[in-house]
């Protein structure tokens, strides 16, 4: 839903809710950046890329922004990194926070070209798409023609992390050591939000 339906359904102001979201997604998305350095030394078996498309400020005019959510599935663990622009810098801000190792999965769009054992096809990057569709449908801000506008690329990033901790969802059917720390940790914390 969007902030003014939550807020309507609520009956609450929308600057209350605006508020309530901005403080339990900044915890969200600190707590994950923690989790992220503690499991960062864990080797990984694959790890998918791929970009989703959103904006920020207005629909259609000058003003309007793009944003690219940058998105890696590492052992099937959702990472994401906001950036405004498709090109190696957005991948760059991604690929700092990445565990090591593993096969690397894209479609064939050029900036890719940098990873190490990198295999390109679409028959790879399936689970990222069901990823992508899920923050579509859960986060209206992320429809492509809604009233739903981004303000700012940290509330879009709060948001982010605030969904990947409530839905604790690993995109992946085979079990790892990785991904079964990560599932564990992000227990605790979505028990410590609400």
């Amino acid at each position: 839903m969007s902030m003014r339906s939550i807020s309507r359904v609520s009956n609450r102001d929308v600057s209350t809710v605006y508020h309530v979201i901005r403080k339990i997604g900044l915890n969200a998305y600190l707590a994950l950046l923690d989790l992220q350095g503690l499991i960062k030394n864990y080797s990984v078996r694959e790890k998918i890329f791929d970009e989703q498309w959103t904006f920020y400020r207005v629909r259609r005019g000058s003003k309007r922004c793009d944003l690219w959510n940058w998105t890696c599935l590492a052992d099937g663990v959702p990472y994401s990194s906001v950036h405004d622009k498709r090109n190696y810098d957005g991948l760059s801000s991604l690929l700092i926070v990445l565990p090591r190792g593993g096969v690397n999965y894209s479609d064939d769009y050029q900036v890719y070209q940098v990873l190490d054992n990198h295999q390109v096809g679409k028959q790879y990057t399936y689970r990222i798409e069901s990823f992508h569709s899920m923050v579509r449908s859960c986060l209206a801000r992320f429809n492509r023609f809604t009233k739903a506008v981004n303000r700012s690329i940290s509330m879009v990033e709060y948001s982010l992390s605030l969904l990947i901790v409530m839905r604790g969802k690993v995109f992946s059917k085979v079990p790892t050591p990785f991904n079964q720390v990560w599932l564990e940790n992000v227990k605790k914390i979505r028990e410590s939000l609400i």
